[in-house]
């Protein structure tokens, strides 16, 4: 396998991990704007920067480990790209944990907070702006919804 096959695997799995990575991040962001608005200092583009550079350092970090070991990515004739293998077992496993399960694992954990947290602040308030509100929690839960299942069923490696 040549240095720009290894260089082109690289690219797309660094491309598939900062997918992965930005959803999380979106997560976390909307966590921080729901449950934490008190919290000024998470609300700020100064936090959106650090957690998108958070998000492509470890991006960077994952792909880089595959890059360096010579038996990750290969050479495929009936695809003619060049892609991380699932031959060597360790590497891919450890992959699709590290780059894929926590990070829906977490994303799953966040929404549901979010969610939880919505739907928990509608039964104190009084009928008249609870129904205002459950429309609003049938929106943020369809929306998540969507969000988890198209990461779910349309990410899973």
């Amino acid at each position: 396998m040549t240095t720009a096959c290894r260089i082109y695997a690289f690219l797309f799995l660094l491309a598939c991990i900062a997918k992965i990575f930005s959803y999380l991040i979106q997560a976390i962001s909307r966590y921080f704007i729901v449950i934490l608005y008190k919290h000024k200092i998470l609300l700020t583009y100064c936090t959106s920067i650090l957690l998108i550079l958070f998000s492509w350092i470890c991006s960077l970090i994952l792909g880089s480990s595959m890059l360096i070991s010579p038996v990750a990515f290969q050479y495929e004739p009936e695809s003619h790209f060049c892609v991380l293998t699932t031959k060597v077992f360790h590497t891919s496993f450890t992959l699709m944990i590290i780059a894929f399960l926590l990070p829906v694992n977490a994303i799953v954990l966040l929404y549901g907070i979010i969610l939880r947290h919505t739907t928990r602040t509608n039964l104190i308030h009084v009928n008249h702006v609870l129904k205002n509100n459950n429309k609003r929690s049938i929106k943020v839960f369809r929306d998540i919804l969507m969000v988890v299942v198209v990461l779910i069923i349309g990410g899973t490696p």
